[in-house]
């Protein structure tokens, strides 16, 4: 059975394996296992219910059995898991989840240490397959499972023994009869699942025809797979389903995506590798798993999670990272924690993700989220890192645009009722390297620009809050306003913004968060608390928000062009929030008025009312350590910290940072860590006491 399934484009093929049935299966087919007992006779080429195979449901494995076995004990257990997998679906034992006696007569298949080179496992009826026991006993050591770090000695691996172009997974839940129920009673566990490499992708495991088992205590990896697909290698593919997937080790493997008529670098053409593909209409919780995008190479090089199509999709206290992937194409992404494209109901609460880094051969994108589409969308209570980025060393020749280099801790897109909530966020860019070829170019471009965003809102949404977040920024070079030596030379980034707005974001509001600059020293100019692109109606409110350590300009405006075909107004750069002005439009509104009882808290003010002076925040990295407690290193600018127990506030700063916070939200009343808001209230996600 193969599905042919589309995603931005591309055609992804899933092989689940398996062939039609003969003789009776191509009647209607008894739903239960009470029908066996009239199906003694069947002819073995025909797909009938038959006995029970073992008076007790549970059936034994180790590969120094014996597939004529029965595997009813463990003296004589079976040499392969498809032996025993495909003797219970032929009984129907358990079949129907919905009746209780069914899940009472629900068969483990335990599975002991040692490998399996397993030929089209597929799993077509309830049943719960168990590995990680001893072949002696079949007992699990005291190190079995995710809560023990994989220690036990009694490693249990599935392998792809038949892979080709049409059998890419190691093993695959997938339904051949409609009464056949496969929901989340039905058990994996305690398996290291590695799909090898070939011609044609690789995929670990696979959930498909809206089977939803419980996925818990295994080791998942992509493979190597080479792509001819879209993909060259993927852990996790849920195809159509709602499993819950908990307590595993997924890593997306090192799949290669390229086109191998074209000259390299520069021939990546799909996705190199992913942690999990979450595709389908159902509702998919994905909780408390290690999750790697792995080190692919292809346009794309790498994603933790990809969300997809429709449904519920909850992802909740896992820790998401790549490994080192690359990108081999102009303007994709390096890699991303999370990418989620679809009308989903998505909440992504209480993750850590921590980019890495991740190698370009010319302008890329590294995310640590970002979303787009979503119906219903919650973004609360994570650490985000936006990863880190090298570009191959100049050439002399090629694309003269070919050094952008773009981190983003959070993006979101085109996304509706959107919240994004006592998150925190570094930009991420910490040790990404770019440097001019010193070609110049008459493009109305940044030559080689490196721009470093928090959290950005962008095309089209239709209505997102950012409340209560903490963001800091990487460090920014002396400003530069797009000329072509831009960065030649240069350690910093061009262009450094906590939140950032873009291309036509409808009712957006910015309330009660607390955005930290290392702005490179009193000089620079790069660091702007606002940047609004070609999105004047966009901002709603812009209100009680703190700057702390910025250099730079309150607001910078890029506007759109009228709707009568004139072009757009110049770009118009506010050092404070009360110069913000209108400018005269036929069709467009500006966006003054909008920015309230906000606090920039810098070495000096300039008589900006909405300014506290404070002379030792001058920009540099030495003032945060004055507002965040911890070691707060300039080398980890925070990372350590945020990666431990977070960010809190100095108790020596709640004279500025917790006066002029107003009310308590009564959407967010409670802090990062979930202590209460009182009123005032502090800025950002740590509440003071």
């Amino acid at each position: 059975m193969r599905k042919v399934l589309f995603f931005g484009g591309v055609a992804f093929l899933a092989a689940i394996g398996g062939s039609s049935a003969s003789g009776c299966a191509e009647l209607e087919l008894p739903g239960t296992v009470t029908d066996a007992a009239a199906s003694v006779n069947c002819l073995p080429s025909e797909d009938c219910p038959r006995p029970p195979p073992c008076k007790d449901p549970v059936m034994f494995v180790s590969a120094k059995g014996d597939d004529k076995n029965d595997g009813c004990s463990k003296a004589k257990p079976k040499a392969t898991i498809k032996a025993a997998v495909d003797a219970v679906a032929a009984s129907r034992a358990g079949e129907s989840s919905t009746d209780d006696s069914a899940v009472a007569d629900r068969y483990d298949v335990r599975v002991c240490a040692g490998t399996y080179k397993e030929q089209n496992l597929v799993v077509t009826h309830p049943m719960n397959l168990r590995g990680g026991f001893d072949c002696s006993t079949f007992e699990r050591d005291a190190g079995f499972g995710y809560d023990k770090g994989f220690a036990s000695t009694n490693e249990t691996i599935i392998e792809n023994g038949a892979y080709s172009k049409d059998n890419i997974q190691a093993l695959a839940y997938a339904v051949r009869r409609e009464s056949t129920r496969i929901n989340r009673d039905v058990v994996l566990e305690g398996f290291t699942i590695d799909p090898g490499g070939g011609p044609s992708g690789s995929v670990g495991l696979v959930i498909s025809d809206g089977t939803s088992p419980t996925i818990r205590d295994n080791k998942i990896k992509g493979g190597s797979g080479v792509c001819d697909n879209g993909f060259g290698s993927m852990a996790v593919w849920v195809v159509e389903g709602s499993p819950l997937l908990f307590h595993n080790d997924v890593n997306g493997g090192t799949g290669k995506c390229l086109d191998s008529s074209a000259p390299s670098p520069g021939n990546g053409i799909g996705t190199g590798s992913y942690g999990m593909y979450l595709q389908g209409a159902g509702n998919i919780d994905v909780e408390e798993n290690k999750i790697s995008g792995g080190s692919g190479n292809g346009a794309d090089g790498a994603v933790a999670i990809t969300v997809a199509s429709v449904g519920r999709r909850k992802i909740h206290k896992n820790f998401i990272t790549w490994d080192k992937p690359r990108t081999d194409a102009n303007g994709y992404t390096a890699a991303a924690g999370i990418l989620a494209v679809g009308e989903t109901d998505l909440e992504i609460t209480d993750n850590v993700i921590r980019g890495g880094t991740t190698t370009c051969w010319e302008s890329c994108l590294s995310w640590g989220m970002l979303t787009s589409e979503s119906e219903r969308l919650r973004i609360e209570r994570n650490k985000v890192y936006g990863g880190d980025v090298i570009m191959d060393p100049p050439a002399t020749t090629g694309n003269p645009d070919r050094s952008q280099v773009f981190v983003r801790g959070i993006r979101v897109d085109k996304s509706g009722d959107a919240l994004i909530a006592n998150n925190m966020v570094h930009s991420g860019g910490l040790t990404t390297i770019t440097e001019s070829p010193g070609v110049k170019t008459t493009q109305d471009k940044f030559y080689n620009e490196r721009n470093a965003t928090g959290i950005m809102l962008d095309d089209r949404g239709r209505g997102a809050r950012v409340i209560h977040n903490t963001v800091i920024t990487v460090s920014g070079d002396p400003a530069r306003t797009g000329d072509v030596g831009s960065q030649k030379g240069g350690t910093g980034w061009d262009l450094v913004r906590p939140f950032y707005l873009a291309i036509g974001y409808e009712r957006a509001t910015f309330q009660k968060n607390l955005a930290i600059a290392h702005g490179g020293g009193p000089t620079s100019g790069s660091s702007f608390g606002f940047t609004v692109v070609e999105a004047d109606q966009g901002l709603e409110l812009v209100e009680e928000n703190a700057f702390v350590n910025f250099t730079g300009p309150a607001v910078v405006a890029i506007h759109a062009a009228y709707s009568d075909g004139r072009p757009a107004p110049p770009t118009e750069v506010f050092n404070a929030f009360k110069d913000v002005k209108a400018y005269n439009a036929v069709d467009q509104t500006g966006i003054t008025g909008i920015f309230r009882n906000n606090k920039f808290i810098r070495s000096a003010c300039a008589g900006d009312p909405d300014c506290e002076v404070d002379p030792a925040f001058d920009g540099k990295w030495s003032a945060v350590g004055l507002v965040l407690d911890g070691k707060m290193g300039e080398a980890d600018q925070g990372t350590e910290d945020l990666f431990g127990l977070g960010w809190k506030l100095k108790p020596s700063v709640k004279a500025i940072l917790k006066t002029g916070g107003g009310a308590v939200s009564p959407t967010i009343g409670t802090d990062f860590y979930g202590a209460p808001r009182t009123a005032p209230v502090a800025y950002g996600a740590h509440e003071l006491e």
